[in-house]
């Protein structure tokens, strides 16, 4: 008995190789174009106002500044330091400060940071216009610190005095 081994078949592809190459290169460039090679980032600082949930589960009058700090790129963490103002008739006054405040980024490759603990006690049921303002640096994956500021926009009603120091 006589042992035959069969011939390999040489598969050729469908597409020519320098295709294929070709496709890839176009698609890096297309990627390469399509995304910004620029840092930006900047810090969302939203209207100062009363805490309901300390409120209402801790028992606690607070207002409350809530930042978020933004990159097109991913960050490690985000320092700034925020200020609440006061705008009554007059000048601004400084009522609460919250320096070297730090939020590291929840998960890798998170491109936001938020500040959400930055409260100041008040007095319930009296009346003030507040906007907040933040400045500081975000830290990116790569080693990089960028710059970053914000502020609220034009003052906010809030039934909740903070208590000046």
């Amino acid at each position: 008995m006589t042992l035959t081994i069969p011939k390999p078949i040489r598969i050729l592809p469908k597409v020519p190789g320098v295709a294929v190459i070709g496709l890839m290169v176009l698609q890096y460039v297309w990627m390469a174009a399509s995304s910004d090679p620029n840092v930006h980032c900047e810090l969302k600082v939203q209207n100062p106002h009363q805490s309901t949930h300390a409120a209402e589960y801790l028992g606690l009058d607070v207002v409350k500044l809530k930042i978020t700090s933004e990159c097109n790129r991913p960050q490690k963490y985000t320092e700034i330091t925020a200020t609440i103002y006061e705008s009554n008739e007059g000048l601004p006054k400084k009522v609460a400060q919250f320096p070297n405040e730090i939020v590291v980024a929840a998960k890798p490759l998170d491109h936001a940071v938020e500040f959400e603990r930055l409260t100041a006690p008040c007095v319930r049921g009296v009346k003030a216009n507040y906007y907040g303002v933040a400045k500081g640096f975000a830290y990116l994956e790569g080693g990089q610190k960028f710059p970053v500021k914000g502020k609220s926009g034009k003052p906010f009603p809030v039934s909740c005095k903070i208590k000046a120091k």
